[in-house]
């Protein structure tokens, strides 16, 4: 008898989107989405049911603050920057029920400081990273359903009590992969124009839907004031979480005399923030 269970078959949808289980988020980001879909009519209403929204991993991290950010930046409340702060990684992925199987089209890792173990981050999350497959069914509504993903969690970190949302557009070289580990051949890589543009054309739909009051740069937020070159500065992406404070640690590294300027300012960085 124990033999017999153990070459039991495992029940059929074991390997299905919903044998995972679903959270408050996973619900309000799910129900967002098919209403969207439904929204758009023709082909994408009928694929609404096809779709599923997963939280499959939620792990407690911490940052390491570089120590020429402590030397030059102090907390609002004008104490020494902690050496670390505390955030959780969220991993939620989009699947689609196709010809009896569940495809993970889409996922994206989020970087979330709720508590104000987070320092100057606290109730600040981050979109760390995104990444798809060009399997969406209809390819019509590809672009706008993953929009309204990521409008719906913007509007649920609102609800939540963060503050502002950032995100840093870079896209991966040819034959670099952020999250799926292989793409197909024939999807092309967006360049970094039109991956801005196409976060540029989600936060005018977070604006519309109420999800986001305000857009900013983080170079107008935190540079401007002490850019004597007067140039835009572009730090270089590193494959590493909240590139923020990579960026910041090179800017202090390169400009010595401007840290001293920049650290009598209150730390701010840039992005959307919720109404």
């Amino acid at each position: 008898d124990a033999l017999a269970r153990r070459r039991r078959a495992p029940p059929p949808d074991w390997w299905s989107a919903r044998a995972l289980p679903d959270t408050h988020m996973t619900r309000f980001l799910e129900a967002r989405v098919r209403r969207r879909m439904r929204e758009l009519g023709g082909d994408a209403a009928g694929f609404a049911p096809s779709v599923s929204v997963r939280l499959v991993s939620c792990v407690p991290q911490k940052l390491r603050v570089p120590p020429v950010l402590r030397k030059h930046f102090v907390g609002r409340d004008g104490r020494a920057l902690p050496e670390s702060l505390r955030y959780e990684s969220r991993s939620v992925v989009l699947f689609q029920r196709t010809d009896g199987q569940d495809l993970m089209v889409f996922s994206m890792y989020v970087h979330e400081f709720p508590t104000p173990e987070a320092g100057p981050s606290s109730k600040r999350v981050y979109v760390a990273y995104l990444d798809s497959v060009e399997y969406f069914r209809p390819r019509t509504a590809r672009t706008e359903v993953y929009h309204e993903l990521l409008v719906a969690y913007l509007d649920w970190a609102r609800v939540r009590g963060f503050e502002a949302a950032h995100i840093w557009a870079c896209p991966p070289q040819r034959g670099n992969n952020f999250i799926f580990w292989c793409h197909p051949t024939h999807q092309r890589t967006p360049s970094r124009e039109r991956l801005t543009e196409w976060y540029r054309a989600m936060v005018e739909r977070a604006r519309a839907v109420g999800a986001v009051s305000r857009v900013a740069t983080l170079y107008d937020e935190c540079f401007a004031a002490v850019d004597t070159m007067r140039r835009r500065h572009k730090p270089p992406h590193t494959h590493r979480p909240n590139v923020w404070v990579d960026a910041r640690a090179d800017a202090l590294d390169a400009a010595p005399e401007a840290a001293r300027s920049v650290a009598e300012a209150p730390d701010d960085d840039a992005g959307a923030e919720g109404g």
